[in-house]
């Protein structure tokens, strides 16, 4: 029988790290931290995840994945950003009308490459989020 231990790699100065995403022909690790509506970067080291870059975006950040030249989408709170290798930053399309009390949430890509987002609800009524 296996037997699996765990452990964090990186603690402290996150607010609500989610959805790590592995980009292998880079070498790094990406993941969100929602409420402070970033973006991160690291390198897997021996024990320890080194933070190497940090993107910053309006709001929440509830999603990244990973585009074949590098460039990352990500799920803001009303809709997507497209953050581009040499940083620069390309609206994508809003899937949350301005003002919803909600917000993107978890997020990742099908066989296609299609990205699909849900919301989750910000004023504890649920049944009208969304993917």
């Amino acid at each position: 029988m296996l037997t699996y231990a765990a452990r964090p790699l990186l603690t402290g100065g996150f607010r609500l790290a989610e959805g790590p995403v592995w980009d292998a022909p880079r070498e790094r690790l990406l993941w969100v931290d929602i409420e402070a509506g970033r973006v991160d970067e690291g390198r897997l080291r021996p024990g320890r995840v080194e933070v190497v870059r940090r993107h910053r975006l309006p709001g929440t950040a509830g999603a990244v994945a990973c585009a074949d030249d590098g460039s990352l989408l990500v799920a803001g709170r009303y809709g997507l950003t497209v953050l581009l290798p040499d940083g620069t930053r390309r609206p994508g399309g809003r899937v949350l009308p301005h003002g919803t009390p909600a917000r993107l949430n978890d997020g990742g890509c099908d066989p296609a490459g299609r990205f699909l987002v849900g919301s989750s609800a910000l004023d504890g009524r649920h049944g009208r989020d969304v993917l």
